[in-house]
């Protein structure tokens, strides 16, 4: 009977003890209010939580975590009566995502936890300003007249600078420094002097973003020339130039006649040139000489000489590296910077200095004469003259 009595008493006290936080706790242990509110917020300096009780800080703090893009940050905390302020010891940044979190751990000055975890989300990323965009110097179809002229290209709303790094290129390419301006416009400034006559074209990425990490959403072109001139050079002439021989002491040039892609039979032969004759083209005006070089090519390979000082040249010659000696050969004027289309020149050094010597034949004296034999060494040729009495002579030639 007592040991009944002294369990009843147990569990009397056990009940009052289970029952007791409630009695004592009129309200719940809550985050009441904080700052700033859901959504998005363009400036941020700090972020503060009113809690409904009285709290232990060291214990509230200790239960806190903070997340910026997903990554754990930390922060300073100040306290002004049930209010904490906390500010990250990193500041805030302008297109980012933050959430803050108050776990069950925290409780206050009584002992008193959280029911359930205090969860808060806001952001600097605007959900609607995608950068609009609005022009580009210059002008699409425009003109850059000076070497070292920028190209600027504006948006509606402000822009990062790598967005212009990553996600605008130049085409051919273009090596380039990009400044912001005004926060909503780039200028590139070429780091070395633009191309008199080449042009360009600009894309403008889909994925470039503003500073709220939204993207254009489609992709811009435009396109641009150097200089005032946008008419490409053209090929007038091209000539084969002979050196004199002697006795005749006149330098000989030819105009070289190109295949012609429109016939049956469309190789043209060049033939009657020399084996040092040497390739002049003529062009409409002035062009880089550098890339002449680059547009030409022979068969049978041999190497070109450009013979030309400057760096432009309305008339460029090439003389061969090593002669072609009596073999036929032809070059192509390639498409590219000298603006032409492929043309095939066809040149045959068979001329009288150039083509090999051969007997031709042999002329008898009418009178009959005593036989002779000519012995004629191997890989010679025999040459036959008679001189004004008739007589016969005969010449070795190697």
């Amino acid at each position: 009977m007592y040991m009944l009595q002294k369990l009843a008493v147990a569990s009397a006290i056990g009940v009052f003890v289970l029952c007791s936080c409630d009695i004592l706790r009129v309200s719940p242990f809550e985050v009441t209010s904080w700052m700033p509110d859901d959504g998005f917020h363009r400036d941020i300096d700090l972020v503060s939580a009113t809690l409904s009780h009285e709290s232990d800080a060291s214990g509230v703090e200790h239960a806190f975590s903070f997340t910026r893009n997903g990554a754990s940050g930390r922060c300073v905390f100040t306290w002004q009566d049930k209010t904490m302020f906390f500010t990250p010891a990193l500041k805030f940044e302008a297109n980012s995502g933050y959430e803050i979190n108050l776990s069950i751990d925290a409780h206050d000055t009584q002992g008193f936890s959280f029911d359930r975890k205090f969860e808060a989300r806001f952001t600097t990323r605007h959900p609607e300003e995608r950068p609009v965009f609005v022009s580009i110097q210059p002008e699409d179809s425009g003109i850059i007249t000076g070497e070292w002229e920028p190209v600027k290209i504006m948006f509606s709303r402000p822009v990062p600078l790598l967005s212009f790094v990553n996600s605008i290129s130049v085409t051919p390419s273009k090596s380039g420094s990009w400044r912001l301006e005004n926060e909503t416009a780039g200028v590139s400034i070429p780091l070395d002097p633009w191309k008199n006559g080449a042009s360009y074209k600009i894309t403008i990425g889909v994925d470039f973003k503003n500073t709220f990490d939204l993207s254009f959403g489609k992709e811009e072109t435009s396109r641009f020339s150097i200089g005032s001139d946008n008419t490409p050079p053209t090929i007038t002439a091209i000539y084969a130039v002979t050196p004199p021989f002697p006795p005749d002491d006149s330098v000989r040039e030819s105009v070289l006649v190109p295949d012609d892609t429109t016939a049956a039979i469309s190789w043209t032969e060049n033939a009657g040139e020399e084996s040092n004759s040497r390739l002049r083209l003529v062009f409409s005006e002035p062009v880089d000489v550098s890339s002449v070089k680059s547009s030409v090519a022979v068969e049978p390979q041999t190497a070109l000489v450009m013979d030309v000082e400057s760096d432009y040249a309305e008339t460029v010659e090439f003389s061969f590296a090593k002669s072609p000696g009596s073999k036929s050969l032809f070059f192509s004027i390639t498409a590219g910077n000298i603006g032409v289309e492929t043309q095939v020149y066809r040149v045959y050094a068979n001329d009288v200095h150039s083509k090999p010597s051969k007997l031709i034949g042999i002329r008898l004296p009418l009178a009959p004469m005593p036989a002779m034999r000519i012995s004629v060494p191997p890989s010679s040729r025999l040459l036959a003259n008679r001189d004004s009495s008739s007589r016969l002579s005969y010449s070795l030639m190697k």
